[in-house]
C-alpha cells in the first residue's frame, strides 16, 4: 500500500528509527534472483520511503533481519542456512554499523545455531528480537524446542555485550486453554505495566490463515500468558494463504521511543515467483500504534503521521454537509443494503484516504446493523463492515457480492475476541478512516483498527455501505493519497 522496491521484491519487513529517520530493513531478491540481500529503505517521517538499495549481499540466503544498538553499534542478526543436509534455516548471522547503511559481516565464526540441550539442530534457529533488560539482552529466536523439554513458542539467548550470545531454556509460556503453538517472533517490548510478545504463524486459534498473536508477562523473562480477551491481535480467518494476506508484524521504537508497529501485505499477481512460492507483490502498510485501551485490551491504532498521506482534497461540493444515507433503498427479502451512490469516489492511481464521522441507526428492519464501505472493480463487488452493538457479540466482515443479485459469500471475519475493532454503537457518533492503494485497504473505526485486505483486482470505485441502517454523515473528506513518486 505505501512501498515496494523499484527493482525487486521484498519481504519481512521491520523498520529501526535513528537520527530523525525511520530506516526499513527487508530480506529481497532481485527479479530473477536469489534472497542473498538486505534491502534497505528510508524515510524522514514514517510514511514516505525511499530506496536506498540493497545494503548487504551474502553468500548465503538471508532470511528475516532484526537490528538492535548497542552502545554506537547496530547489531543486525538475520537468519540463514548452514547448508547441512536435511537442515532448515538453522542458523543466525551477524553484522555490524555504525550508520545502519554500512554493514561488516562479524564472520561465520559468530553464527549462532540451535544448542541441542533444548531445541532441534535441524529445524528453524530464525532472526531474533532483542531486549534490554536489567543490565542483559535477551533474544527472543524462531526455535523449535526438543518435545522433551515440554515447551512451545520461541527459544531464548542471552547476551552481555549484544555480538556474543549465550543458548538459554525455551521462553516460558503457559499457554491455558489455548493450543501450545511454535511461532515466528515479531518482538517483544512493553507497554504500561506489561510485556508483550508477539509472533506470528498460520491456522491458529480457529483463524485459517496467517494470524500475529500476543502473550504477556510481567517480565520479558516470563512467564507469558496469552491475552485475557483472545490471544489474536490480527489475521486472515479463511485458509486464502496467497492472496490479500498480511504476515509477520514487527515491534519497532520510533521518535521519543514511541512503541510502533510494522507490517506488510502480498497482493497483486505477478508472473514470476518472490517468496515462499508466491506469485504476488509485497507491499510495506501504513504504520500502527500499539496500545491498552480503557477496558485492558490490547489495540492496534491508527498512527496519526499517516495523516501526511493526505494529498489533494477531492471531496464533492455537495458532500461537505452533512447528508444522510438509507439502505431502505434497496431491500431484500431478509435484510437490506445500499451503497451510497452520492458518495461513489473514483479511486486515482495513487490511492484514495477518506475520513468522516457518521450516527449509525436501524432503518426499522431488523437490529442487524452494518456500515462500511463497498468497492467495485471490473465486475463484483467486495464490502467491509463492521456491527452495531456490544463489542462481545460483534463482527467485522469482509464480504464479497455477485453483480445484482443478493448472492454473497464471506471471505474474511474480525472476531470479537480479537483486538480488531469490530463495532459501533448504534445512535453514538463515532469516527471512520479508510486507506487504499494498489488493490489493498485498511479500516480504522474511532482510530481502531479494524483489518486489512485487498479489494477487488482493478478496482475502481469505493463508496459508503450500510447494511438495515440509516446513517447521518458529517465532516466527510476524501483526499488524494500522496506517495513517494506517486502523487507527490
Amino acid at each position: 500500500m505505501l512501498y515496494m522496491p523499484k527493482d525487486g521484491h521484498m519481504w519481512d519487513t521491520s523498520i529501526v528509527y535513528h537520527e530523525n529517520k525511520y530506516y526499513l530493513f527487508s530480506m529481497f531478491r532481485y527479479h530473477g534472483g536469489k534472497d542473498l540481500h538486505v534491502w534497505c529503505a528510508v524515510s524522514e517521517d514514517g510514511v514516505h520511503f525511499q530506496d536506498v538499495g540493497a545494503v548487504i549481499t551474502d553468500t548465503k540466503p538471508v532470511w528475516k533481519m532484526f537490528v538492535h544498538r548497542f552502545g554506537d553499534t547496530f547489531v543486525m542478526n538475520n537468519g540463514s542456512f548452514s547448508g547441512k543436509p536435511g537442515h532448515e534455516n538453522d542458523t543466525l548471522r551477524f553484522h555490524t554499523s555504525k550508520d545502519l547503511i554500512h554493514w561488516d559481516f562479524c564472520g561465520e565464526d559468530m553464527d549462532s545455531h540451535p544448542d541441542p540441550r533444548w531445541y532441534r539442530e535441524e529445524q528453524r534457529w530464525d532472526h531474533m528480537y532483542t531486549v534490554d533488560y536489567e543490565g542483559k539482552y535477551y533474544g527472543f529466536v524462531v526455535a523449535t524446542p526438543k518435545p522433551e523439554t515440554d515447551s512451545f513458542g520461541c527459544g531464548m539467548m542471552v547476551s552481555v555485550d549484544g555480538l556474543k550470545w549465550e543458548a538459554l531454556p525455551p521462553v516460558k509460556i503457559d499457554w491455558g486453554d489455548e493450543t501450545p503453538v511454535n511461532f515466528e517472533v515479531g518482538g517483544c517490548e512493553k507497554l504500561g505495566d506489561k510485556y508483550y510478545l508477539i509472533g506470528g504463524l498460520p491456522r491458529v486459534a480457529g483463524n485459517e490463515g496467517y494470524s500475529i498473536i500476543a502473550l504477556e508477562a510481567d517480565s520479558p523473562l516470563g512467564t507469558f500468558r496469552p491475552l485475557k480477551d483472545g490471544m489474536i491481535i490480527y489475521g486472515t480467518s479463511h485458509g486464502n494463504r496467497y492472496h490479500g494476506v498480511s504476515w509477520l508484524a514487527s515491534f519497532a521504537r520510533g521518535e521519543k521511543d514511541e512503541l510502533l508497529l510494522t507490517n506488510y501485505v502480498t497482493a497483486q499477481k505477478i508472473e514470476e515467483l518472490c517468496f515462499i512460492g508466491l506469485h504476488q507483490n509485497v507491499w510495506f502498510l501504513p504504520i500502527k500504534k500499539p496500545f491498552v485501551d480503557t477496558s485492558g485490551k490490547f489495540r492496534l491504532g491508527y498512527w496519526k503521521k499517516n495523516d501526511l498521506l493526505k494529498g489533494t482534497d477531492i471531496t464533492p461540493c455537495d458532500l461537505r454537509e452533512t447528508f444522510l444515507l438509507s439502505s431502505k433503498s434497496d431491500s431484500y427479502a431478509l435484510f437490506s443494503r445500499a451503497s451510497s451512490e452520492k458518495m461513489l469516489t473514483q479511486i486515482p492511481d495513487c490511492g484514495v484516504f477518506i475520513e468522516g464521522t457518521a450516527v449509525v441507526r436501524s432503518d426499522g428492519r431488523i437490529p442487524y446493523e452494518r456500515f462500511g464501505f463497498a468497492f467495485k472493480g471490473d465486475g463484483d463487488i467486495r464490502t467491509v463492515t463492521v456491527q452495531g452493538g456490544n463489542p462481545k457479540y460483534t463482527h467485522a466482515q469482509i464480504e464479497d457480492w455477485k453483480a445484482d443479485t443478493d448472492s454473497r459469500e464471506i471471505i474474511d471475519v474480525v472476531e470479537p475476541y480479537t483486538a480488531g475493532k469490530t463495532n459501533f454503537i448504534p445512535e453514538i457518533p463515532f469516527t471512520f478512516k479508510l486507506l487504499c492503494h494498489a488493490d489493498i485497504f485498511e479500516l480504522y473505526i474511532d482510530d481502531v483498527f479494524v483489518q486489512t485486505y485487498h479489494t477487488p483486482d482493478h478496482v475502481k470505485y469505493v463508496s459508503l455501505y450500510l447494511e438495515n441502517a440509516e446513517a447521518q454523515i458529517t465532516s466527510l473528506q476524501i483526499y488524494e493519497m500522496m506517495l513517494e513518486g506517486i502523487c507527490l
